[in-house]
């Protein structure tokens, strides 16, 4: 099941950020930058990660005003690791790059908290990527 999720995810996170680039017409170097997310609780009891800001140095002439980014969480606990993933809208907010606070940007899980605490424990690690 986690070679699944995690087949199904990579697959999402290309297919959904490749073709981008390609009809934008020019391809321009990959950065990734840190992304601060958390973990909640959604409607009915479905965990899911929810990316807040993108941190780091960011050189913001390299983005317009607001555009999309994807996102990639990596979770580890209890001996167990998942990468989900998704592609968010940003705006610039001063010297810094924000996700809006808006109900559908989030990353699923597609499990319960219940079954997400169950394979990665009370308190995993969420590392995010953003690029």
């Amino acid at each position: 099941m986690k070679k699944l999720i995690k087949y199904v995810v990579s697959f999402l996170f290309v297919f959904l950020l490749f073709p981008v680039s390609v009809i934008a017409g020019e391809l321009q170097e990959s950065k990734t930058y840190e992304a601060k997310c958390s973990s909640k609780s959604w409607f009915g009891d479905e965990m899911v990660i929810y990316p807040t800001k993108i941190v780091g140095s960011i050189v913001l002439k390299n983005f317009d005003p607001t555009g999309q980014l994807g996102v990639e969480a990596m979770v580890v606990g209890n001996g167990n690791q998942a990468i989900f993933s998704g592609s968010f809208n940003y705006k610039k907010i001063g010297d810094r790059l924000e996700l809006p606070d808006q109900p559908l940007n989030i990353i699923p899980t597609n499990v319960t908290k219940d079954q997400f605490q169950e394979h990665f424990g009370l308190f995993p690690t969420i590392t995010c990527t953003a690029g």
